[in-house]
Parts: C-alpha cells; structure tokens; sequence
C-alpha cells in the first residue's frame, strides 16, 4: 500500500514536472517564434529604407511610384513583367543587352516609351534591387490606398482632364469679363459720357511712372534679399578654382547692377520730366558727338577689362593638369550619365564606338589591359583636396555637365572629348555642416536640353577623404568579366591578360 502511494505521489510529481516542462516549451517556442517575426519585420523595414534611399537616388527622376512619369510607374511591376525579379535583375543591370537579345517585354517597353532605353545600373546587386522593389511594395499600398486601405483616387490637380478644363473655365471668365468691360467703355463713349472728365491723363502716367520705378527698386532689393539663402552663392564654392569665379561673378554683377540702377532712374525721370505739355514745345535735337562717344567708349573699356580678368581666370582653370591628378570619365547619353573609373593602375582602357553592345555599354577595348580594370559606378566619387580631371564624352547629343557647387559646367560634344579640372575643398559631410543640412548631396546634372528626358541626367557626387576614395577605388568590381563574350574582343588574348594582371597585382 505505502509503495503504491509512493507511485501515485511519484507519477503525480512527474506528472506536474511533464506539464511544466511543457508549458515551459510552448513558452519558449512562443517567444522564438515572436522573436523571429520582430526580427524579420525590423530587417524588412530597414530594407525599405535602404531601398528608399536608393529609389531616391537612381530611380525618382524618371519613375513614380503610383502613375507614369517618363517612364512606367512601379507599382506591382511585378506582376505585369513575365519573367518576375529575375528578369528585372537583368533589365535594371543593362537594359540595351535584353533588348538587343530579343525578349518580347523589353522589346514591347522599348517602343511604348518613346525608344528610350532605361538608364543601366551595372553595380546593382540582387540585394539593392530587392530593397528597391520591397520599398515601392509598401510606399506604393499606401498611396494607391491610403494608410487605412481606403483607395484615395487622383486629386483634382493630379487629374489632367480635370484640371486643363479648369484652367480653360477660368480663362474663358477672364476673357468674359475683359469683353464686357471694354463694351462698357465704348457704350459711354457713344452716349457723349467722359469717365475721366477733367484728369490729366499726361501728369497722370508721368507721376505713375515715378511710383512705378520706387515701388520696382524696392520690390527688387527685398525679393534680392528675401530669397538670398537660396542662391547658390551664398553658400560659397566648393572647388579651388570657384573662389576665382565666385569673384568674377560679384564684380561683374557690381557693375551690371550700377548700369541697371543708374538706366532705370534715367528712364522713369525723362518719361517724367519730358511728358506732354501744351505750352512746350519739343527741340530738334539731332546729334551730340561728345555724349555719343562717351556713351560708347566708357562701355567699350569696362567690358574690355571685364573680358581680360575672364580670360585671365578661364585660362588658369583649363591650365594643364598636374601629373597627380586623378582621373573619371563622364559619358553622356540620352538620357544618363555612365561614370567610368581607371582601376587601380590608373590608366583608362581605349574606346571604340564599334565595340558597343549590350555586354560593353561605353565600347571598352578589353584587349588592353588598361581597360580590363576599368570600372562603372552609380555614384561620382571625388577626393577632397587633390585635382581631378574630368574627361568628358556624348554618345548622341549635345549634353552639358553641371556641378553647380563646384562651379563646373562642360559641354558633352558628340565626337569631341573635352574635359574640366577641378579640386573639391569640402567633403561631403564637411558641407552638410557648414550648411547645416544634414540630408544635402552633392549633385552632377545636364544643363543642356537634350530631349525629353533630359531633367532625369542626375547622378549623386561624393567627397570623401583621400584614403577613402583609395580604398572605394581597390573594392569597386571591374567592368570587364572573362566570361562573357564581348563584341570585336579576342576572347582567350583577353582572359590571359586579365590573369596576368591580377597575378602582378597581388604581388
């Protein structure tokens, strides 16, 4: 009896052991699987955030997220591709190659958008173009639906057919409006009523010619001063060379301002001073040769001085480049521009126009093995403190390369290269200080109009320190991959150099 009360205490006790235990496992399972979930959500909602800076960055110039830009919007562009992530991988990467391949979609995208080949992104992993695609996934739920799911539909303004009738109502009111004035005017005047009986219309437009030009000058000074954190002046150049045309700008906006000053008051005092009078009369007054030549010679000097301290700076800015200085190449095509970089032997590989192809974006030659290093990145990255020589090229069109803070601006001739030298002061982070924006990016864009895509040629520039620039350089992929078939290119000669290379480099 005592023994089996001892068994039934003692399964009772493993009974109790076996339930806590239990619970204890369903506890800890709960807690793992809680975890598991916050973990996945956290890492998801940092990499929407990396693709948001992303899609800032490469994508927002030319697609929206919700409607069609210059080109498609994105929303659950998934769906409506046939090949899914695995095709976008390869049509963001290098588009011209899957259209040139054949593909039917690309074909079918190609001509629906005017014939203008997506900008390629070669040095996009899977990983950022995952990021991308999971960000426009949730930004673009919450403008096709709202937050609380409840579709939001096109705002008045967003609406074309809308808004241009909106405009045109509003048009069609003003001319009403301006036709049944004039009506009223001619209808007084038929019936012999004088509106404006006994004013003196002359004196009038005189005394509103003198308000005209005190109410323009202070209009003028306040909206100089009002706007004057805006200009890009204010801030100061970013480059050696912009302190010198920081200051041919601000001597040459000196006197501009004197003459447009002095002119302006001479012009509103004689409208005045010389306005209709019955009792005088006008004096023949055909030629003054001393007031002509002073009106004459005085410009020629100033502008002659003007164009001397011009070409004084022009030719110290497009002086000849140090040995030292490093080197990128910017090649402008309707509508993006394709960075080039030497490796880190520092040479550039030749171009030739015939080798372009789906595979060979800028018709490296890779026969050289200054071109099998070469390397394309997504953004332009300058050294702070070292000259670096821009080397400029168009495939097309004309383009023009702006770095308004850097005070650069090239044009982009098809078949001439050209080129600009320039060495940045700040890097990136420094300017964000100094300016006190800590979201501000250097920017390179065209200033030339070159099509109608021509607002999406941006590319982000960073300035970092030179020992960063120098290890950017050594971890940047190269263009060149021995296993793919290039156009005009010896395929085996190639792969041999590019081993022999590496093989030197590493010792």
């Amino acid at each position: 009896m005592v023994s089996e009360n001892k068994m039934i205490v003692q399964s009772m006790d493993l009974g109790i052991k076996t339930k806590h235990e239990t619970s204890g496992w369903m506890l800890r399972t709960m807690g793992a699987i809680f975890s598991l979930l916050l973990l996945i959500g956290t890492s998801s909602s940092a990499f929407a955030a990396d693709g948001a800076k992303l899609f800032k960055e490469n994508c927002a110039t030319c697609h929206k997220i919700d409607k069609d830009m210059t080109g498609p919007k994105l929303y659950e562009a998934e769906k409506r591709i046939p090949g899914g992530r695995d095709w976008i991988y390869e049509w963001v990467r290098n588009s011209p190659k899957v259209i040139s391949s054949g593909d039917e979609y690309a074909k079918t995208v190609y001509e629906t958008w005017n014939k203008t080949q997506m900008t390629p992104f070669p040095s996009f992993t899977n990983e950022d173009i995952d990021a991308i695609l999971d960000y426009i996934d949730v930004t673009g739920k919450d403008l096709i639906n709202g937050p609380t799911g409840v579709p939001t539909g096109k705002p008045l303004e967003e609406d074309p057919g809308v808004f241009s009738l909106w405009n045109w109502l509003r048009f069609l009111i003003l001319l009403v409006v301006l036709l049944l004035g004039n009506i009223a005017l001619q209808i007084a005047r038929l019936r012999g009523v004088e509106l404006l009986k006994g004013v003196d219309l002359n004196k009038m437009n005189a005394r509103l010619m003198i308000g005209f030009l005190v109410f323009g000058m202070i209009a003028a000074l306040w909206s100089s001063f009002s706007f004057s954190d805006m200009y890009l002046y204010s801030e100061g150049s970013a480059s050696e060379h912009g302190m010198e045309i920081d200051r041919m700008f601000w001597i040459t906006m000196t006197v501009v301002m004197i003459v447009f000053v002095l002119t302006n008051i001479l012009l509103f005092y004689f409208a005045y001073k010389y306005r209709h009078d019955e009792n005088r009369k006008a004096r023949y007054y055909p030629e003054n040769h001393k007031l002509e030549l002073i009106w004459t010679v005085v410009p020629a000097i100033v502008l002659t001085v003007l164009v001397v301290f011009g070409i004084k700076a022009w030719t110290g800015i497009m002086a000849e480049p140090p040995a030292d200085a490093y080197e990128v190449e910017l090649n402008a095509q309707q509508f993006a521009w394709n960075l080039r970089y030497p490796g880190v032997d520092g040479e550039f590989g030749d171009i030739n126009l015939h080798l372009i192809d789906g595979n060979n974006l800028l018709g490296v030659n890779f026969n050289q093995k200054e071109g099998q290093d070469d390397f394309m990145p997504n953004e332009l990255y300058l050294p702070k403190g070292k000259p670096v020589i821009l080397r400029i090229r168009s495939r097309d069109v004309l383009h023009s390369v702006h770095m308004p803070h850097f005070r650069v601006k090239m044009d982009a001739v098809p078949g001439m290269p050209t080129r600009f030298t320039l060495t940045p002061k700040y890097t990136t982070q420094e300017w964000r200080d100094k300016i006190g924006n800590q979201e501000f990016e250097f920017e390179l864009a065209c200033a030339e109009v070159c099509g109608r895509s021509h607002f999406s040629m941006k590319k982000i520039i960073k300035v970092v320190e030179e020992e960063e620039y120098l290890e950017w350089v050594k971890s940047q992929p190269p263009m060149f991959d021995p296993s793919i078939a290039y156009k005009g290119i010896d395929q085996n000669a190639a792969s041999h150099t590019a081993d022999a290379t590496q093989v030197n480099e590493s010792n």
